[in-house]
């Protein structure tokens, strides 16, 4: 989201700003310094409500939804209506007895993609986060079927990003599938041989020495 990317950009250039010492124009300096603070303090409340205007949007019609059908229905009138371009797929219950612990990597997972790309985020469409959960008979099979596939398949996606640990997903390897099948870019988060996690177009761990190959 492009608005996110300003507020973020932002943040960097006041994190860099450095101190007064050796500056001969002190008051330009200030000067620069509020005006900088003033752009954040902006781009922070666009942001908040922007975000805002999407949450409620989509939380007043996910309210009623009572199928898979319906809630397809949400997502790619959301994704179409606010120009959401990316899936984020990360594990939901693999690895862990407390699916709530996942979800808050996937939403940690999901403001790291957001820094470069409009990503729609499947958290709120997940059963368990429903106001009518209770009303939905959850199978996995259907759902792919019903939702994700036609979700992935419906040409409003262009780009499908791979958490680190997706392997061992099933949902993300399904995910992953209906994406090559529909020509998605596919990037990975790679952990790299210095123990950062990176976004890439390969799975390969990324060292600096690669960068000198071709010199």
């Amino acid at each position: 989201m492009k608005a996110r990317r300003e507020l973020y950009d932002t943040e960097y250039a006041l994190a860099n700003f450095g101190g007064m010492a050796g500056t001969i124009d002190v008051e330009g300096r200030l000067n620069d310094l509020y005006e900088l603070q003033k752009k954040h303090a902006k781009l922070s409340r666009k942001l908040r409500k922007l975000e805002g205007t999407i949450s409620k949007d989509r939380n007043l019609q996910l309210e009623s939804v009572k199928n898979y059908g319906e809630l397809l229905d949400v997502a790619l009138w959301e994704i179409e209506e606010y120009g959401l371009d990316t899936f984020a797929s990360f594990p939901v219950f693999t690895g862990t007895d407390h699916p709530r612990e996942n979800l808050e990597k996937g939403a940690g997972f999901i403001r790291k993609v957001s820094e470069k790309h409009k990503v729609w985020s499947q958290i709120p469409y997940l059963d368990m986060n429903l106001e009518t959960k209770d009303e939905i008979v959850y199978d996995p099979k259907e759902k792919f079927e019903i939702f994700f596939k036609p979700l992935i398949a419906s040409g409003l996606l262009k780009n499908m990003v791979m958490k680190n640990g997706w392997e061992a997903a099933r949902g993300c390897r399904t995910e992953l599938e209906y994406a090559k099948e529909n020509n998605l870019n596919i990037l990975y988060e790679v952990r790299d041989v210095y123990g950062n996690l990176r976004i890439q177009k390969d799975l390969k761990p990324y060292s600096h020495l690669d960068g000198l190959k071709n010199n």
